[in-house]
């Protein structure tokens, strides 16, 4: 292939046409600068990337972050290869980059490596390491990240695992509960239905519906809502009637002491718009 010379290229430069495609190339330059930065996530971070579900910016821009020493990226990067979000799913990459992100000092990866250990993700099934990565983050005050919690019932919750395991999910939901995380009573409910304990079904269902109408985002839990509606009704077909006042009493006690925990002056208020409606009459 001929080489042209400095001056043929000075010179075809000064030309008027090719000053012409000079100036085309470097408009369209521009132009496809301006539509990359107009691709939607584009300018979000790893973690804004992924909340907003553009997984392949959140691919490009977690493994830069990564690079970076980011260890909330790492975690990210792993999820994203665990998951096969933004490209296809390498579950060596994934373990690689959440060892990664735990080095980086981020405990809470641990509960990727546990799901990948428990369910034999490219490594030879090991419950017992399972149990281990999973422990090493657990948490379930309120105010802290109980995400690797959450993922271990869930995990602990699979169809193919053992009543031991189930029950130890129930757990797990409860202790949750009991720090005032509720939306997880639909985790509960569902859990129990399958196990057939159709009165624990019942009360959780009936504490998800009844929590989700005054304190949830009917709109993001609109479908769960629906399902805990039905699992509400299947667990009621096997309950007495006497079994399903009991229940009743039970799911309303609980969300008077919601209400209180919610409003330390519930029961005052409550008192004041039960005489207002009283002489309204």
């Amino acid at each position: 292939m001929p080489i042209l010379s400095l001056t043929t290229v000075y010179l075809l430069k000064e030309s008027p046409i090719m000053k012409n495609c000079y100036s085309l190339l470097i408009y369209a330059l521009s132009a496809h600068i301006a539509l990359a930065n107009d691709i939607p996530g584009n300018n979000l971070n790893c973690i804004d990337s992924i909340k907003a579900k553009h997984f392949e910016v959140a691919m490009q821009q977690c493994e830069l972050e990564t690079e970076e020493g980011n260890a909330a990226a790492a975690e990210m990067l792993g999820y994203l290869f665990l998951e096969g979000k933004g490209g296809p799913k390498d579950w060596g990459l994934a373990k690689r980059y959440l060892e990664q992100a735990v080095n980086l000092g981020n405990n809470n990866a641990n509960r990727y490596l546990g799901v990948i250990y428990w369910n034999g993700l490219g490594v030879k099934t090991n419950h017992q390491l399972a149990h281990s990565y999973f422990s090493r983050c657990l948490s379930f005050s309120k105010g802290e990240d109980i995400s690797c919690s959450v993922q271990y019932a869930k995990t602990l919750s699979a169809t193919s695992n053992t009543l031991e395991d189930k029950i130890h999910a129930l757990e797990i939901y409860e202790k949750l509960l009991e720090n005032e995380a509720y939306e997880y009573s639909f985790n509960y409910a569902k859990l129990a239905l399958a196990l057939k304990y159709y009165q624990q079904a019942f009360e959780y269902a009936e504490l998800f519906i009844l929590w989700a109408k005054r304190y949830g985002d009917l709109a993001s839990l609109r479908h769960i809502y629906i399902e805990a509606e039905q699992i509400s009704a299947e667990a009621a077909k096997n309950l007495t009637d006497e079994m399903l006042t009991t229940g009743s009493n039970n799911v309303k006690n609980k969300i008077q002491q919601i209400n209180h925990l919610a409003n330390p002056n519930y029961k005052t208020v409550e008192l004041q718009t039960r005489y207002k409606r009283s002489q309204k009459k």
